[in-house]
C-alpha cells in the first residue's frame, strides 16, 4: 500500500516552560572581588557602550535573593540587562580583604547594594584610576521590576 502525503511535520523547537527563567539564565554575571576587577569591567562596558551594574550580595541576604529571583528574572528587566549592561557581582557571603575594601569604598554598609553606572567618558576614566564615580542609581532594598526599569536607561 502506498501512502502519499503522509509526512511527519518538522518538530517544533522546545520552548522553556518558564520564559522568565530562560531570560534570567541568559544573564552573564561577572564575579569580582576587587576594585581592579571592577575597573576592568567598567572599561569593557565603556568600550561596548553599555552601562555597568554591580550587585553586592550574600547568600544569607533575603532581599538579595528576592532581587535575583523576582526582579532580575522579570523578562523585561532581564532583556534590558542582557542587552545594555555589563553585570558584576560581589559576593560577600565569605568575604576577602579585597572584597571588604571594595564594599567599604562603595559605602555598602547594608545589603542588598546594587549600583548602576551609565559610564560617561569621565566615569570610565575615574575607574581606570581606581576611583569610583558617582552612581546613577543605588538600590538599598528589594525593588520590583517596575521600580527598577526606569533606572535601566543609560
Amino acid at each position: 500500500m502506498l501512502l502519499l502525503g503522509c509526512t511527519r511535520p518538522p518538530e517544533e523547537p522546545e520552548q522553556p516552560a518558564d520564559a522568565s527563567a530562560a531570560e534570567a539564565s541568559a544573564l552573564v554575571w561577572n564575579d569580582i572581588a576587587s576594585i581592579d576587577e571592577l575597573s576592568t569591567l567598567a572599561a569593557d562596558a565603556h568600550k561596548a557602550n553599555k552601562g555597568l551594574m554591580l550587585d553586592v550580595r550574600a547568600a544569607w541576604c533575603k532581599p538579595c535573593r528576592e532581587l535575583e529571583d523576582k526582579t532580575f528574572t522579570d523578562p523585561a528587566v532581564a532583556r534590558v540587562l542582557a542587552q545594555d549592561w555589563v553585570l558584576a557581582r560581589l559576593d560577600v557571603t565569605e568575604t576577602t580583604p579585597a572584597a571588604e575594601s571594595l564594599q567599604r569604598r562603595l559605602g555598602a554598609s547594608a545589603l542588598p547594594w546594587v549600583v548602576l553606572w551609565s559610564l560617561r567618558p569621565d566615569d570610565a576614566e575615574s575607574f581606570s584610576h581606581g576611583q569610583l564615580p558617582e552612581a546613577g542609581y543605588v538600590v538599598k532594598t528589594f525593588v520590583t521590576a517596575e521600580e527598577l526599569q526606569p533606572h535601566l536607561v543609560h
